[in-house]
This record gives C-alpha cells, structure tokens and sequence, in this order.
C-alpha cells in the first residue's frame, strides 16, 4: 500500500505533462477514480502540481546558483591573495637584482679603472725604457 502511494506521485508529476485518458487509468485500485479525485479536481490537481514542481525548481536553481556565487568570491579572493603574495615576492627579487647589478657595475668599474692604471703604468715604464 506504501509503495504504490510512493510510486503514484512520481506518475502523477509526469503525467502533467501529457494530460490523457491514460493519466487516470494509472492510478491504484484503492484511489477514487472519476471526475474528481477526493474532492479535488482533476485539472486544479494537475496545475496544482505543475505550479508547485516548477517553484521548487525555480528556489532549487535560485540556491544552487548563489551558492556558487558565494564559492566564486571565496576563489577570487583567495586568487588575490596569492597575486599580492607573489606580487610582493618578485618585488623583493628584483631590489635584490637591481641591489646585486649595482655591486656588479660598482667591481667593473673598479677592475677597469685597475686595468687602465696597470696601463698607464707599463705604458710609462716602456716611455722610460725608451729613453
């Protein structure tokens, strides 16, 4: 008796989709068949219905849907986060590079002002031989 109730509804709401002879013949012995179904009619039955399923579509949708707004703002702003984090790292790299090419320049420059005076210095040492 419980099963056949479980399995009436499922019919029921498919059967608003084609409305026939056929919907009523498909009910269980033990239910009213005719014009009206326990007081209610047959048509108020199946608008009824039509209307309720399609509302708790609509809400089901409505929920499903700004949740997943509400999981797209937590990604975006863990993707925020992580683009300061590495916003912030490759700072600090490049004032380590800018700090590290200013050292590099500072040797050249001391290296070659050496070169040059090694230069003068043999330079004057063969005019002295010369002489």
């Amino acid at each position: 008796m419980e099963m056949k109730k479980l399995i009436f509804w499922p019919l029921l709401l498919t059967a608003v989709c084609n409305l026939s002879a056929k919907t009523v013949h498909i009910l269980p012995d033990d239910f009213q068949h005719g014009p009206d179904f326990l007081e209610i009619v047959w048509k108020c039955l199946f608008v009824t219905s039509f209307v309720g399923s399609a509302t708790f579509d609509i809400f089901f949708r409505r929920t499903i849907r700004a949740s997943g707004d509400v999981k797209d703002k937590l990604e975006d702003s863990n993707l925020r986060a992580q683009r300061s984090k590495i916003i912030m790292k490759l700072q600090k790299n490049c004032s380590e590079l800018g700090n590290r090419k200013g050292e590099k320049e500072n040797k050249i420059r001391m290296l070659q002002m050496e070169v040059d005076n090694r230069y003068e210095m043999f330079r004057r040492r063969a005019a002295a031989v010369a002489e």
